[in-house]
């Protein structure tokens, strides 16, 4: 597959890599702490139209896909940049896009493209939420625990069960009955936890076929958190190749050894497996986002980037020696990024779980481990 970028894709690479030059990554990661996002990065956002790329032009977008939005995030991996980006340009836009009402779109999509609000899916399984009719729409009550960026969401998409079946909500955060408790993960990142205590909503507020909505969140999560550890491992590799260059020990370059060229080289092709993985996600949502093959392609890629992510972060330590866990150099925030993202959307090893079933039930067999 060829994975060349158009002229269009190299426009948005371009200017990320401007707009991230020009603040240095230690500087950034002092400035989100206190919100887990840099705010004035956010605006800048905006004002280069990144939010619309994926959003098709009669709904006020640039008519973008996956890939385009891949582009952006792998600049944003390759620089520690963790925002809401991914949930809001590319999987809350993506829902409404499919699954939205016309009022729905008319409402959030405006808002959404121009930055000023932010749809947070709060859809963990590890957590439930109860849906019942009223006479003039629902009651939510419920827990959803560590929503990514969930304290500066003005918008949730929350499953729920009702009627012993999935369902999905658009809730504003202002709604009375909503709790938010707000927190910064390990990551620097900002997480909250959303407490929801019967909490009314109109008729409309359901997002149509809830089933395939999860599906899409998911997937296109995946695909998000992909193009990012891209970049973030391409990160590493840079940053530790140029410190075995120039660390001196035994009247040389530590990298004149060969062992760690070895260790270097590793790293470098889970690098190159890890950013062709992504890509190929990013291509097979841009085609076919719900179908069986991009689902098994998310399942593949979720497994490899958790496997892969801590691995590199992991040898990038090593290779810098004590100097690779302290504050003072970012391998060490790289790692703790790698960290929080593995555990992210489920488990790599879920993942892997559900592929070779699914593998297997493509070829008859359904009592896989029995």
């Amino acid at each position: 597959m060829d994975f060349t970028f158009d002229p269009v894709q190299m426009m948005l690479r371009e200017s990320a890599e401007r707009l991230f030059q020009d603040a240095p990554l230690l500087e950034r990661i002092k400035q989100v702490q206190s919100k887990g996002y840099s705010e004035d990065l956010w605006r800048q956002f905006g004002e280069l139209g990144w939010f619309s790329i994926c959003v098709p032009e009669e709904h006020g977008g640039i008519g973008g896909g996956a890939v385009e939005a891949a582009v952006v995030l792998e600049e944003m991996g390759r620089n520690l940049v963790v925002s809401p980006f991914g949930l809001s340009a590319l999987v809350s836009t993506q829902v409404l896009v499919h699954f939205g009402s016309p009022d729905q779109r008319e409402a959030l999509l405006p808002p959404l493209l121009e930055g000023r609000a932010q749809l947070a899916p709060a859809i963990a399984e590890n957590s439930v939420v109860s849906a019942r009719r009223t006479a003039d729409g629902y009651r939510l009550s419920g827990r959803k625990t560590v929503v990514p960026f969930g304290g500066t969401a003005t918008h949730f998409l929350v499953s729920a069960l009702l009627d012993d079946e999935q369902a999905v909500f658009v809730v504003p955060a202002v709604t009375q009955g909503i709790s938010v408790s707000s927190m910064i993960s390990i990551d620097d990142a900002a997480v909250a936890d959303i407490d929801l205590s019967d909490v009314s909503l109109p008729g409309d507020a359901v997002i149509a076929d809830a089933h395939q909505a999860i599906r899409l969140i998911k997937t296109l999560g995946i695909a998000a958190l992909a193009a990012e550890v891209a970049g973030a491992m391409q990160a590493l590799v840079d940053m530790t190749v140029e410190y075995l260059k120039t660390r001196r020990q035994f009247d040389g370059p530590i990298g004149d050894f060969q062992a760690l060229q070895h260790r270097a080289v590793d790293m470098f092709m889970r690098s190159e497996f890890t950013r062709s993985m992504a890509y190929l996600l990013a291509s097979n949502v841009a085609r076919e986002p719900l179908s069986a093959e991009t689902t098994r392609v998310a399942a593949a890629t979720k497994y490899l980037i958790g496997e892969y992510g801590k691995i590199n972060a992991e040898e990038a330590i090593q290779l810098h020696g004590g100097m690779g866990i302290t504050r003072e150099l970012p391998v060490g925030h790289f790692y703790k990024r790698m960290v929080v993202i593995e555990c992210q959307l489920g488990s790599g090893y879920s993942h892997l779980e559900a592929l070779i079933k699914n593998s297997f039930a493509d070829h008859g067999v359904h009592d896989v481990g029995s």
